[in-house]
């Protein structure tokens, strides 16, 4: 018997891709946090490679990085600027989003597809994912050194948690668009 025919557990992908992601939040998190601004989009590089080159939809992969990347521009960038936080590796400005962070939507953006995929027909479920998962991954952030929060804790976490039970469903919305509005092999 051949075993290296055998094709892989249906359940692999879904693993490797949420294995993957934790390591690139690890990695990016902890990068800002000791100033470097690079880690972060290496290991976004890096899983956007795999992720992309291995995707039965590698369309709807690149279409979710640009809306959400775009997103965490907006998004995180009107957080800075109201002085409600700043970051580490505040690279290109401190005023503004850092690489690291646009990045970091961006590699969340690829479990969409994948181990999240269960999310996406689920807007109210994605909305309540969003509340929670946001706002604790935010926290967390804080607390390992990535972002400085300027107002209390739990408040933040609330009013982060608000801003992505609203962002997420909308994000997956506006992914499903711009994934279907393709160009042509010949326009490519």
């Amino acid at each position: 018997m051949n075993t290296l025919a055998s094709p892989a557990p249906a359940w692999l992908p879904v693993v490797a891709n949420a294995v993957g992601f934790n390591i690139v939040w690890a990695v990016t998190v902890f990068g800002a946090a000791a100033g470097l601004a690079w880690a972060g989009p290496a290991a976004v590089l890096i899983f956007a490679a795999l992720q992309v080159s291995m995707s039965a939809r590698p369309h709807y992969d690149v279409a979710a990085m640009a809306v959400f990347a775009t997103a965490g521009i907006a998004i995180d960038s009107a957080w800075s600027l109201s002085g409600a936080l700043s970051y580490a590796a505040g690279w290109p400005s401190p005023h503004f989003a850092p690489i690291w962070l646009v990045t970091l939507w961006a590699g969340f953006s690829l479990t969409l597809g994948h181990s999240l995929a269960w999310l996406r027909p689920r807007l109210a479920l994605a909305a309540a994912f969003g509340f929670f998962g946001g706002g604790f991954s935010y926290w967390v952030g804080a607390r390992l050194g990535a972002v400085e929060l300027a107002i209390p804790g739990p408040l933040y976490g609330l009013l982060v948690g608000l801003c992505w039970a609203v962002a997420l469903p909308l994000l997956i919305r506006a992914t499903d668009v711009v994934a279907q509005r393709r160009l042509p092999a010949n326009q490519c």
